[in-house]
């Protein structure tokens, strides 16, 4: 009878807790005019004649949805984060996903699908890196530091893309309507940080609730 009555009691303080925390939804709307993308350098030499194809350098997709590059991310390195590995892809002289967001200590794999040489390398800091051409198979990085790295290809100099490292597992990207949706919060006030590559980022105070959600619009 006593442990079965413990047992009560801590399943009912594990569900209280797990019922303290909420969730952050709102709009993101883009009503400043979006810059170009960034164009790198051409930094490495091809180790041969990989064809008249190879030279070419990639174009910028038309018709791309600049929402959903937005990204939206509690700020705070004393959440939990959650080391994952994940692909980024290079296919057809692009980046795929265009903008990648893991948590903090997560290792990416660069993933390159074209049958020439490629390479990924960035000058942001913290957490710049250069992992060499490479052709097939794949080359890994580990992000330990909170970031926004701008990324390149050093044979190819308009392949462009972004690593976000955020500093915890509580983060979104809007959807093409601007929508995003930060789920399962501790209850409590945070600084929140919307971002988009080619624009000015905007930091909010939230309050979310112990149930339920609160709703964030931003304008950027």
């Amino acid at each position: 009878m006593m442990r079965f009555a413990l047992f009560c009691l801590v399943a009912g303080i594990v569900t209280c807790v797990d019922a303290q925390a909420g969730d952050i939804v709102g709009t993101v709307k883009l009503t400043s005019p979006v810059k170009e993308r960034a164009v790198g350098k051409k930094k490495i030499r091809p180790s041969k004649d990989w064809g008249a194809d190879y030279d070419k350098d990639a174009e910028v997709p038309k018709g791309v949805n600049e929402s959903e590059y937005t990204v939206v991310e509690v700020l705070g390195d004393k959440l939990p984060a959650t080391p994952r590995k994940v692909d980024l892809v290079q296919k057809n002289k692009t980046f795929s996903p265009h903008v990648l967001v893991v948590p903090r200590g997560s290792t990416v794999r660069f993933v390159n699908q074209d049958d020439f040489e490629h390479n990924v390398y960035s000058v942001s800091e913290p957490g710049a890196f250069d992992i060499g051409r490479y052709r097939g198979k794949f080359r890994e990085d580990q992000f330990t530091q909170a970031n926004a790295l701008e990324i390149f290809c050093g044979l190819h100099p308009r392949m462009n893309g972004y690593i976000v490292v955020a500093p915890n597992n509580f983060f979104a990207q809007a959807d093409g309507k601007g929508k995003y949706k930060i789920s399962g919060l501790p209850a409590g006030t945070y600084q929140v940080r919307f971002w988009h590559p080619r624009t000015e980022s905007k930091t909010v105070t939230v309050k979310v609730p112990a149930t339920g959600s609160v709703t964030q619009d931003v304008n950027l």
